[in-house]
């Protein structure tokens, strides 16, 4: 058996292989230098372009009007604004009614009986002139009650309510005529003052 040793003059040389792994080695040389290492710029045109693309998807997905006229929301809210439309409307429409003096004469009767009279006559003086005033004994009798109350009080109501003057006042009870003995007017006009009394004021000490 021969052996091939190595001899000392021998110079080492490179094995390129097999013709199919020189090709290989070739190919991906090549495609390592086609390669581009910086590819920033794609890379924002690829993000600008993704931006554009959201905005325009934003856009493109808002529901129409049509599709949601019908909601049942919304039926709901047309519903109520229908109602609300035909209550005000009613309301307009009693409030055209003109309130006549029989309609506050009624209802003053009916809820405040004790002061009816009062507001009629008011209603009725309103219409007649100052210096053509008649006054009934009972509206008379009710204007002295509040004088006696106190003269600021009635001076301050005569700005509003139709009242006899203080002249009017002192004019009636000077033609009250007293007759020897006990008379009845007398006594009306100690109760109306007396009504208007507190506890204490009304004690009386006879000498």
């Amino acid at each position: 058996m021969q052996m091939n040793r190595l001899k000392s003059t021998a110079i080492p040389t490179f094995s390129a292989g097999s013709e199919a792994e020189m090709v290989q080695s070739k190919v991906e040389v090549h495609a390592e230098e086609d390669i581009d290492l910086n590819p920033s710029p794609l890379r924002d045109d690829f993000i600008e372009v993704e931006m554009n693309s959201s905005e325009y998807r934003d856009s493109c997905i808002q529901t129409g009007k049509t599709l949601t006229h019908g909601t049942p929301r919304k039926l709901k809210l047309r519903s109520k604004i229908r109602t609300l439309q035909r209550k005000l409307l009613s309301v307009k429409t009693n409030n055209t009614h003109e309130i006549t003096e029989e309609d506050v004469t009624t209802f003053m009767e009916k809820n405040y009986p004790s002061i009816a009279n009062f507001v009629k006559m008011q209603m009725h003086l309103t219409k007649v002139a100052p210096k053509r005033t008649r006054y009934t004994t009972e509206f008379k009798q009710l204007a002295l009650m509040i004088y006696f109350l106190g003269p600021k009080m009635y001076k301050f109501l005569r700005k509003t309510l139709q009242l006899p003057s203080k002249s009017t006042l002192l004019s009636i009870t000077r033609k009250w005529e007293t007759n020897p003995g006990f008379n009845d007017f007398i006594f009306s006009a100690i109760q109306i003052r007396v009504n208007t009394l507190g506890t204490l004021a009304r004690d009386c000490v006879f000498g």
